[in-house]
């Protein structure tokens, strides 16, 4: 059906809503694309964001990984709102205080750290959502 037939029915409206990142799919994965495109995860070999996201998903402990599954986790808890526990699952099985500790290393690095601090407003931007975090510098 088009937009014009029905009275009423904002398009930009419409396309706004459809730029939001409402899922936690969505949002693993431009979390992903951000840490890949921006040289954060270097793994060795190439990857595409997809597989940025199982391994985020993963049991991997390395650095890079392990930022941006906390980035992950502080944006689904943020945007979304559902429980840490369901957070956890989506996340590869973790437990609920995973996801707190998690939370709270990424809001503390953010705080403190310039280069977290401008990392974190790119991701607000690509996510449209606002800054939460009080900057500690």
């Amino acid at each position: 059906m088009s937009p014009y037939v029905v009275p009423g029915l904002n398009t930009f409206d419409i396309n706004v809503q459809l730029r939001l990142c409402r899922s936690s799919d969505q949002i693993l994965y431009k979390v992903s694309e951000y840490f890949l495109n921006n040289g954060h995860i270097e793994i060795g070999k190439e990857l595409e964001a997809n597989q940025v996201v199982q391994l985020l998903k993963g049991r991997s402990r390395k650095k890079e990984i392990i930022q941006a599954r906390f980035a992950a986790a502080y944006f689904i808890h943020d945007i979304m709102n559902i429980s840490l526990k369901s957070i956890g699952k989506i996340l590869g099985g973790r437990d609920h205080s995973s996801i707190i500790h998690a939370k709270d290393k990424y809001e503390d690095n953010v705080a403190w750290y310039k280069e977290e601090q401008a990392h974190h407003l790119e991701l607000c931007n690509l996510l449209i959502t606002q800054n939460k975090i009080d900057f500690k510098r």
